[in-house]
Protein backbone atom coordinates (compact mmCIF):
# COMPACT_ATOMS: atom_id res chain seq x y z
CA UNK A 1 0.00 0.00 0.00
CA UNK A 2 0.82 3.47 -0.75
CA UNK A 3 1.34 6.97 1.37
CA UNK A 4 -2.42 7.14 1.23
CA UNK A 5 -1.66 10.81 -0.15
CA UNK A 6 -3.60 12.34 -2.63
CA UNK A 7 -2.83 15.78 -4.19
CA UNK A 8 -4.83 17.73 -6.78
CA UNK A 9 -3.57 20.95 -8.57
CA UNK A 10 -6.18 22.84 -11.00
CA UNK A 11 -5.53 26.00 -13.09
CA UNK A 12 -8.50 27.21 -15.39
CA UNK A 13 -7.99 30.10 -17.81
CA UNK A 14 -10.19 31.70 -19.79
CA UNK A 15 -9.22 34.51 -22.53
CA UNK A 16 -11.32 37.34 -23.13
CA UNK A 17 -14.85 36.36 -24.49
CA UNK A 18 -18.00 38.15 -26.73
CA UNK A 19 -20.86 37.77 -24.71
CA UNK A 20 -22.98 40.08 -26.43
CA UNK A 21 -23.24 41.83 -29.36
CA UNK A 22 -23.87 45.87 -29.71
CA UNK A 23 -25.69 47.69 -32.23
CA UNK A 24 -21.27 48.54 -32.79
CA UNK A 25 -18.59 46.92 -32.27
CA UNK A 26 -17.52 50.00 -29.10
CA UNK A 27 -21.42 49.04 -27.65
CA UNK A 28 -20.34 45.17 -27.58
CA UNK A 29 -20.00 43.15 -24.07
CA UNK A 30 -17.08 41.30 -23.17
CA UNK A 31 -15.97 38.73 -20.37
CA UNK A 32 -12.44 39.43 -19.72
CA UNK A 33 -9.80 37.26 -19.04
CA UNK A 34 -10.06 34.99 -15.54
CA UNK A 35 -7.70 32.93 -13.99
CA UNK A 36 -8.66 30.14 -11.38
CA UNK A 37 -6.27 28.24 -9.24
CA UNK A 38 -7.93 25.42 -6.69
CA UNK A 39 -5.68 22.57 -4.82
CA UNK A 40 -7.20 19.83 -2.96
CA UNK A 41 -5.43 16.95 -0.88
CA UNK A 42 -6.15 14.46 1.57
CA UNK A 43 -3.58 12.16 3.78
CA UNK A 44 -5.16 8.78 5.31
CA UNK A 45 -5.38 8.84 9.33
CA UNK A 46 -5.05 5.40 10.66
CA UNK A 47 -7.66 2.92 9.73
CA UNK A 48 -11.20 4.34 8.29
CA UNK A 49 -9.99 8.52 9.25
CA UNK A 50 -8.86 10.51 6.36
CA UNK A 51 -7.50 14.49 7.03
CA UNK A 52 -8.42 16.38 4.13
CA UNK A 53 -8.13 20.40 3.07
CA UNK A 54 -9.65 22.29 -0.39
CA UNK A 55 -8.30 25.68 -0.81
CA UNK A 56 -10.66 27.30 -3.78
CA UNK A 57 -9.99 30.52 -5.73
CA UNK A 58 -6.74 30.92 -4.92
CA UNK A 59 -6.03 33.63 -7.36
CA UNK A 60 -8.85 35.76 -6.17
CA UNK A 61 -9.21 36.72 -10.12
CA UNK A 62 -11.87 39.28 -10.17
CA UNK A 63 -14.96 38.51 -12.93
CA UNK A 64 -14.92 41.96 -15.16
CA UNK A 65 -17.32 42.81 -17.85
CA UNK A 66 -16.38 45.51 -20.76
CA UNK A 67 -18.59 47.60 -22.68
CA UNK A 68 -16.22 47.69 -25.64
CA UNK A 69 -13.45 45.01 -26.20
CA UNK A 70 -10.70 44.67 -23.74
CA UNK A 71 -7.94 46.82 -24.30
CA UNK A 72 -9.80 48.92 -26.72
CA UNK A 73 -8.93 53.04 -25.94
CA UNK A 74 -13.01 53.02 -25.62
CA UNK A 75 -13.53 50.27 -23.28
CA UNK A 76 -15.41 50.70 -20.36
CA UNK A 77 -16.06 48.69 -17.26
CA UNK A 78 -19.67 47.08 -17.17
CA UNK A 79 -19.28 44.71 -14.29
CA UNK A 80 -16.51 43.81 -11.58
CA UNK A 81 -16.96 41.44 -8.60
CA UNK A 82 -14.22 39.26 -6.91
CA UNK A 83 -15.98 36.56 -4.72
CA UNK A 84 -13.01 35.65 -2.44
CA UNK A 85 -10.77 32.55 -1.49
CA UNK A 86 -12.53 29.85 0.09
CA UNK A 87 -10.68 27.36 2.62
CA UNK A 88 -11.79 23.92 4.08
CA UNK A 89 -9.77 21.47 6.19
CA UNK A 90 -11.46 18.12 7.68
CA UNK A 91 -11.69 15.09 8.31
CA UNK A 92 -13.75 12.08 6.94
CA UNK A 93 -13.87 8.69 8.50
CA UNK A 94 -15.41 6.37 5.79
CA UNK A 95 -17.34 3.13 7.16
Amino acid sequence: RGAGLQFTATLNYRSDRLDEIGSDAARDIWYREETQLDISGAKRLQGPMEAFVRLNNLLDTPEQRTIGAPGSPTARARFYETYGRSFLFGFRYTY
